[in-house]
């Protein structure tokens, strides 16, 4: 057998050697134990608290995610719908009226029956962008084209802008 020649030389050993040889062995046992399961164990434990904390970080923005699209959904204004014999000529030059703009509106062209170029000299720049922004959110018009120019007066600007009232089915 494979033990005969270490059961032979252990029983050779005195009294004191045994001793001496059965604590190493206890102390090899304990540090192979260490290094081979506990330190592992220690290590996995580590890496699954540091990535718990990372989630747990990504559910807390997750939930500030929810709660913040909850209240824009709670106060977000509908986007209203054109009446069915309105059309956006209409609709452009009522509300360029409405945000003051009617005297800088130098020229409406209609293209077809959901584009309009206009063409403004000297606007307020900060009224024309709340006005963009109003035909946006209210009635779903988005500007697919804008060349705006500094004029010599600050805060004045000329504008050429293309105008396009999105359909319910996105198409243009």
């Amino acid at each position: 057998m494979l033990l005969d020649p270490l059961l032979a030389r252990w029983q050779a050993l005195d009294e004191r050697e045994r001793l001496l040889v059965a604590a190493g062995g206890g102390l090899l046992t304990v540090i192979l134990m260490v290094l081979l399961l506990w330190q592992p164990v220690r290590d996995a434990r580590q890496e699954l608290t540091q990535r718990l904390d990372g989630e747990l970080q990504t559910l807390a923005r997750m939930e500030l995610g929810a709660r913040e699209v909850q209240h824009l959904r709670k106060n977000s204004v509908a986007i209203a719908r054109l009446a069915p014999n309105d059309s956006l000529l209409a609709l452009t030059e009522r509300s360029v009226r409405a945000e003051g703009l009617a005297t800088v509106l130098q020229r409406v062209e209609p293209e077809g029956d959901n584009k309009v170029r206009l063409w403004f000299e000297g606007a307020p720049f900060t009224t024309l962008l709340t006005w963009l922004g109003t035909l946006r959110n209210r009635f779903g018009v988005t500007a697919i084209t804008v060349t705006i120019e500094k004029t010599a007066k600050p805060g004045l600007v000329n504008a050429q802008l293309l105008i396009i009232l999105q359909t319910s089915n996105g198409d243009s």
